[in-house]
């Protein structure tokens, strides 16, 4: 058995050729020969000739009124309009001018004085016994304060000292009343009872 495609040798039942791989096809097997039986003449029919015929007549030509040109339409042609493009001016920006502010003063007036009363302030308030650091509060509170609002600037600091130098000058007031006051009076009158004999 011989391949069809590349003619090599292939062994007998193979499906596909060794060399080339195309297939091949099934040997064709012994096919018993068929009994023809007879079959019956077919009758042709005669020919039957046709009449000629006739020839198709064309169609003469048929005069033709003179073909006037219809009006044709122009399309308008369409201009672009033109625009004059004006040169492109850079905006003139002007510097500004920076004028040095008026002279400021560096500090606020009556700051130290602020600054002392609000300190004598606290300590007459943690310290009640004596009056002078109550009293120098209130004072220097309203000599930073008078000197700030001549200046027209706030100065909270003498505000604090001040409102801090009355409320410990007020506590100064209390102890001295209820409690310093008492107790020299009881002293005295128990000195004087001891020395002079009353009991």
């Amino acid at each position: 058995m011989f391949c069809k495609n590349c003619g090599a040798s292939c062994p007998e039942g193979a499906m596909f050729c060794a060399n080339c791989g195309s297939p091949i096809p099934a040997p064709a097997e012994a096919v018993e020969p068929i009994e023809q039986t007879p079959v019956a003449p077919i009758e042709v029919a005669e020919f039957v000739e046709q009449e000629p015929v006739a020839p198709i007549e064309t169609a003469q030509p048929v005069e033709q009124a003179p073909v006037t040109p219809e009006p044709s339409y122009q399309q308008p042609v369409y201009q672009q309009p033109v625009y004059q493009q004006s040169a492109y001016q850079q905006p003139v920006y002007q510097q500004p001018v920076y004028q040095q502010p008026a002279q400021q003063p560096t500090g606020v007036p009556g700051k130290g004085f602020g600054i002392t009363a609000m300190i004598l302030g606290i300590l007459g308030l943690v310290c009640p016994v004596y009056f002078i650091p109550q009293l120098l509060a209130v004072i220097f509170g309203a000599i930073s304060r008078s000197k700030s609002n001549r200046a027209g600037i706030k100065n909270g600091m003498a505000t604090a000292g001040l409102a801090t130098g009355i409320i410990a000058l007020i506590l100064w007031l209390l102890f001295f009343l209820f409690i310093w006051l008492p107790a020299v009076i009881y002293a005295g009158n128990s000195y004087n009872s001891y020395y002079y004999g009353y009991y």
